[in-house]
């Protein structure tokens, strides 16, 4: 779901230097953190946390999952400096993952997503194995270790349908950590 013109104009007027871009409904988070990257990476950032609404509605617990995130990720102010300076001293650092969302790829959660991961896999030349991966697609990281990002298309991405598993978007999220240490960056925790 989109952010309609009253949460754009609240995010202007808490942050009116934030710059606030709006995309059509597809690929849930995941393409719209794609274009974004496209747009960032010449900015040379050494760190990024990209967050979402994680709206998981069809979990009872889908918004404590999503305030636990926010708080592992920028909880403090000291928390959020601290990252950074661990990215600052370390140019081998690609992401920075909460540790309890910090998956290994298993049986389970990779049931319905065998099929996406291949395809996401195809697309960024990638050779897939099992691994880790961020639940809940929250985390920090440096540009560099997600540009092959770049490879997707909008139409690689279906129009949004509300499920709850086996989409691209859910592919995408089982490799970023496989794609960082593919462009020579570790993953951490925090």
């Amino acid at each position: 779901m989109s952010p309609d013109k009253g949460t754009v104009t609240q995010i202007l007027a808490d942050y009116p230097n934030a710059y606030v871009e709006l995309h059509e409904n597809r690929g849930r988070d995941i393409f719209p953190f794609i274009n974004t990257i496209k747009d960032v990476i010449k900015f040379k950032y050494k760190a990024i946390c990209k967050l979402h609404t994680k709206r998981s509605v069809y979990r009872v617990d889908g918004d404590l999952l999503r305030d636990q995130l926010l708080s592992s990720l920028i909880g403090d102010e000291r928390k959020i400096i601290d990252i950074v300076t661990r990215f600052s001293h370390d140019s081998s650092l690609g992401m920075i993952v909460p540790t309890d969302f910090l998956m290994k790829h298993t049986g389970e959660n990779m049931e319905s997503n065998h099929d996406t991961v291949a395809r996401a896999s195809k697309i960024l030349n990638l050779e897939f194995r099992y691994d880790t991966f961020p639940a809940g697609s929250m985390f920090w990281f440096k540009p560099e270790a997600l540009r092959d990002l770049n490879k997707f298309k909008s139409s690689d991405f279906d129009v949004e349908h509300g499920l709850a598993d086996g989409t691209l978007p859910h592919g995408v999220e089982r490799i970023f950590c496989l794609l960082a240490k593919k462009s020579g960056y570790r993953v951490e925790t925090c």
